[in-house]
């Protein structure tokens, strides 16, 4: 593994208060980069909100821009055993925060499109890794499985299967491999955030965040899988979530 360059001086100390956090509050601190008043949190089944106040769990969740995984947090318990799969080039930058990510490699997937191709601020802060196939590969495999432990163990882990194209037609397989290694019993729960854009960061600037529209948030209700082919469970997913998200969309003009 190779890494072409590291994070500049600006962004290790944009992020340095936060990290001091990361290490007094753990993954709480995530909390603290949006404030409650710029999320609307959409009410949430009883299933659901009974599931994640205690159980294990598998989040879907749409993954457009960069800041739906904070707003995601935010709508969560106060659970320190909440864990998220990222690409591993994002790995190093939060140190503190590790021990909350499951890195997987996507580098060879990634294309960016329309503005993001010329205006990506996404690309400041991360490690462009380099794997060949076959290290990509396997570790995407271990990554995959020690998820899947995880949530079956009974702790929550989020997943974005689309990661951060929004014109990409297709989900991640990697979707399917992990519920294929999940109990029966094992709730999945879609989550969709609304009004993210690639302007997101200067949310975190007091004065310019309140020109920002409010995240809107959403959970479904619990959905359960007992196929095994993986494939056939990534199509499955792919379709239920789309089928969720026209509908929060609707509810949401």
């Amino acid at each position: 593994m190779t890494r072409k360059h590291y994070h500049p001086v600006l962004v290790r100390k944009i992020f340095q208060n936060f990290e001091c956090k990361c290490g007094q509050t753990g993954i709480q601190a995530i909390k603290s980069l949006v404030k409650n008043h710029q999320i609307k949190f959409h009410k949430m089944p009883v299933a659901t909100k009974k599931i994640l106040d205690k159980q294990g769990a598998l989040i879907i969740l749409n993954h457009p821009y960069y800041a739906e995984i904070v707003a995601a947090i935010c709508a969560l318990p106060d659970r320190e055993d909440i864990y998220f799969i990222i690409t591993d080039s994002y790995y190093e930058l939060m140190p503190n925060l590790r021990k909350y990510m499951i890195p997987v490699h996507i580098q060879h997937h990634t294309t960016f499109v329309g503005i993001k191709k010329y205006f990506n601020i996404g690309r400041l802060f991360y490690y462009p890794v380099i794997k060949t196939k076959d290290e990509a590969h396997e570790f995407n495999i271990n990554s995959i499985t020690k998820a899947a432990t995880l949530v079956n163990q009974g702790h929550i882990v989020i997943m974005c299967p689309q990661g951060i194209r929004v014109n990409k037609p297709y989900w991640f397989k990697g979707i399917g491999h992990l519920v294929s290694q999940l109990n029966p019993a094992t709730p999945i729960i879609n989550m969709f955030v609304s009004n993210s854009s690639i302007l997101d960061l200067f949310r975190l600037v007091p004065v310019a965040n309140r020109v920002f529209p409010k995240f809107h948030v959403y959970f479904d209700k619990p959905n359960y899988v007992n196929i095994k082919d993986p494939q056939t469970i990534t199509r499955e997913l792919e379709k239920k979530y789309h089928h969720y998200e026209k509908k929060c969309s609707t509810n949401h003009r």
